[in-house]
């Protein structure tokens, strides 16, 4: 499957096992839900440094669907403050995505300033409301998205703090 491809290529490519977009964004506090939703199918691309360097390597493998987006290097994208870019530090490509995005704290405050957007402009709340100039999309419930983020930040977190205890445990067997 996926998992067995995604290691081989990581393994030829001598960059390792490739990680989602999910894994590689940094995303500000409370902000998670609404990137989530721009993002959507994309959080769980898989992230290569050229996609040119896939090549021969899609014809082993055998499954219907995978995307890949290129990491390329980590930054946030001049959208400007005020948007969904300016609160997400990632693979440039995926950051791109939400530099049209504009943010606001509530639903009733998007469709008030919703007339002034531009060509290509949205809004998005923080619990993922999105609205256009003529559109609006809900996300509630069985979103297979939510709190992808949320998991991916838990475990770096949990991935660090194993790593100091490991140091300490290793120190004080040491110093006995």
């Amino acid at each position: 499957g996926a998992k067995a491809w995604l290691e081989g290529f990581g393994h030829r490519s001598g960059r390792g096992v490739p990680v989602s977009v999910a894994e590689a964004l940094a995303v500000e506090s409370g902000w998670e839900r609404a990137v989530e939703t721009v993002l959507g199918d994309y959080l769980e691309a898989v992230c290569v440094s050229d996609l040119d360097e896939l090549g021969e390597e899609l014809g082993r493998l055998e499954i219907n669907r995978l995307d890949f987006i290129e990491s390329g290097p980590a930054s946030t994208v001049a959208g400007g403050a005020g948007t969904l870019a300016a609160r997400v530090r990632g693979p440039a490509a995926a950051v791109a995505m939400l530099a049209a995005v504009r943010t606001c704290d509530t639903l009733a405050q998007a469709l008030g300033q919703r007339r002034r957007l531009a060509p290509g402009e949205s809004l998005v709340t923080r619990t993922g409301e999105w609205v256009g100039r003529e559109w609006l999309r809900l996300r509630r419930g069985g979103d297979p998205h939510a709190g992808v983020l949320e998991r991916a930040q838990r475990l770096k977190i949990l991935g660090q703090d194993r790593a100091t205890a490991e140091s300490a445990l290793q120190t004080g067997e040491a110093a006995l």
